[in-house]
């Protein structure tokens, strides 16, 4: 009930964003954490306070660590309660340095609560300073995507989109720093409304024993990843159909009960059936209450579906 009504509150004020900080890793505040910190307020549009500098050793060789061990170690350097945390780091990303030499430009777990960015390899092949800041603030909105969600852009047989696709969105810039060049400074659309999804589940609070409860339900009831956008043209117009006229007799039935226990209270009150002024007025009352009603149901089905998946079905 607390995640249902919480959610109605947040739909009738506006959900706050959760805030992402900007933490230097194993160095000082600079050219590329401003622009991490400029790409996450201005594309983004929520807050990205400095967090305190973390720093740990990292060895040569064989003692490198790997990126999920470096994100491992960073997370647990920093607080995620009120915000999530992305580190800017000159150290490089190695995918295993014991058995690869692949490194990555950032790192961050879809869905998680802490990313990394690395700079060593978003300096490659450039000394434009514009270019690389660029590069920065691009990297940045995809490990916040990842936070957010998000995944890198695939075609729909799981291949990697290719530079030339129609898809015009930064998340296809994570297969290379050619892809990270051309990409747009910005998502999607559908980008967008997944990200406004998880702002909406985050938002809902819930207490402890609660919170186990819906990740238990989570883990019983997979989130499904856009899964109307899977069905042919004809399919989204029969749902709105149905939707446009299953909403119209559910305002119908609403404003219908709600005259029924007005007219009963009448009955109660004065021991006979209200006269047909009496009756135009209860008509007129019963309509709003009718619709607020029909919001309110509405609402909370939201709030479930938010609360049980962290996300909506879009048959738009």
């Amino acid at each position: 009930m607390v995640v249902l009504l919480s959610h109605l509150i947040i739909q009738m004020r506006g959900a706050q964003s959760r805030a992402i900080r900007v933490v230097p890793v194993n160095r000082d505040w600079g050219p590329a954490c401003e622009a991490a910190q400029n790409a996450i307020e201005t594309t983004l549009d929520v807050s990205a306070p400095k967090g305190a500098p973390v720093d740990f050793p990292v060895g040569n060789g064989a003692e490198m660590l790997s990126a999920a061990d470096y994100l491992e170690q960073f997370t647990d350097s920093v607080e995620t309660v009120d915000t999530l945390c992305i580190g800017v780091t000159d150290d490089p990303l190695f995918e295993d340095p014991k058995t690869s030499t692949t490194k990555y430009f950032g790192i961050g777990f879809v869905g998680g609560e802490t990313g990394l960015v690395s700079t060593k390899q978003l300096q490659r092949w450039t000394d434009d300073d514009t270019k690389i800041r660029t590069r920065y603030r691009k990297e940045t909105l995809i490990i916040a995507g990842r936070l957010h969600g998000l995944e890198n852009h695939r075609e729909p047989d799981g291949s990697w989109v290719d530079s030339d696709s129609t898809v015009s969105c930064v998340m296809t810039g994570g297969r290379g720093l050619r892809w990270i060049d051309d990409a747009p400074e910005e998502y999607c659309e559908e980008c967008w409304e997944d990200i406004r999804a998880a702002r909406r589940s985050d938002d809902i609070p819930v207490p402890g024993a609660g919170r186990i409860f819906i990740e238990l339900l989570r883990s019983v009831i997979p989130a499904i990843r856009r899964p109307a956008r899977e069905y042919p043209a004809w399919v989204h117009g029969l749902v709105r159909t149905v939707r446009f006229w299953t909403k119209l007799a559910g305002y119908a039935l609403s404003i219908g009960v709600w005259l029924v226990v007005l007219q009963s209270g009448y009955e109660s009150s004065f021991g006979s059936q209200p006269p047909t002024e009496v009756l135009w007025v209860l008509i007129v009352g019963a309509i709003p209450l009718g619709i607020v009603s029909v919001w309110f149901a509405v609402a909370v089905l939201s709030g479930l579906s938010f609360g049980l998946t962290g996300s909506e079905t879009d048959w738009d």
